[in-house]
């Protein structure tokens, strides 16, 4: 399948708190820093947000809860967030870009990441300062080529273990280019976004659209705007599993129609095997 590229959003949330660093000695001190810090940028009409493919079919849920418990706020002292989801109980698989200061392409370092997971409001299930950030090889910020996209992946490692199920990672059989889904596969896509950017949503029932970039791209329709970097698109089985099929990571205009664009597992599943993240 060979398609036109017009343009490239990406969609971590860019809130700077004024350009303010913020001091953290403790999760609760986080919580409320945000939750004071953060513009009223709320009221914003979803329609006008990049990323909203039509209808916003966002939902709240409970984070509480797991498989949602497991997926949590990535708060960069910087300024800014973005989704990430546990898969191993000292790793979170992310959105490469989001480990980058965007006002000047600086890379963050260790300690300006933090993870809070099943975060809602003024509440958390788990919270871990990160100790080391590992970005895919062959990532290269602030480029918009398909290469670039797919590679936009990064691993978390926290400095505390989470005490909580992480999610496993899909491994996708291939026909070709294609990457072949199961049959009866409900595709769902839950993060933290700009305007519910204290409550976790998720928008089920959305589809895999096809590939790009010789199926190193998955194109999707699921509703991601900016703070959804990096959150997980995810298979639910006719078993009730959860699986983590790829990282979003874009909006991409091929054509003359919009698309989500995520990392398929099928980029990183190797490395994280070989790390022993992952069976």
């Amino acid at each position: 399948m060979i398609l036109h590229i017009f343009s490239i959003i990406y969609i971590m949330r860019k809130t700077w708190y004024g350009g303010a660093r913020i001091g953290l000695s403790s999760i609760a001190l986080l919580c409320a820093a945000i939750s004071v810090l953060t513009p009223p940028s709320f009221a914003q009409d979803s329609q006008d947000l990049p990323g909203i493919l039509g209808t916003d079919n966002r939902k709240p849920i409970d984070s509480s809860a797991w498989p949602w418990s497991s997926i949590g706020r990535i708060n960069r002292t910087a300024g800014g967030f973005c989704t990430g989801t546990l898969i191993a109980t000292k790793f979170v698989l992310t959105a490469a870009h989001c480990m980058y200061d965007s006002r000047n392409g600086r890379p963050l370092a260790a300690q300006e990441i933090h993870f809070v997971a099943g975060y809602k409001r003024d509440d958390y299930v788990a919270h871990s300062i990160a100790r080391n950030i590992h970005v895919a090889d062959d990532f290269e910020y602030g480029t918009a080529n398909g290469e670039a996209l797919s590679n936009d992946w990064a691993l978390v490692e926290l400095v505390n273990e989470i005490p909580l199920k992480p999610l496993s990672v899909h491994e996708f059989a291939r026909e070709g280019e294609k990457l072949k889904l199961p049959e009866g596969a409900s595709i769902l896509r839950a993060g933290y976004s700009q305007d519910r950017a204290h409550l976790l949503a998720a928008h089920s029932g959305c589809s895999v659209e096809g590939t790009a970039e010789s199926g190193r791209i998955l194109l999707h329709d699921c509703d991601a705007t900016r703070g959804d970097s990096g959150s997980a698109l995810l298979l639910k089985t006719q078993d009730g599993d959860y699986r983590i099929l790829g990282v979003s990571v874009a909006v991409r205009t091929y054509g003359a129609q919009d698309y989500g664009v995520a990392v398929p597992s099928v980029n990183f599943r190797e490395q994280l095997s070989t790390r022993n993240l992952i069976p």
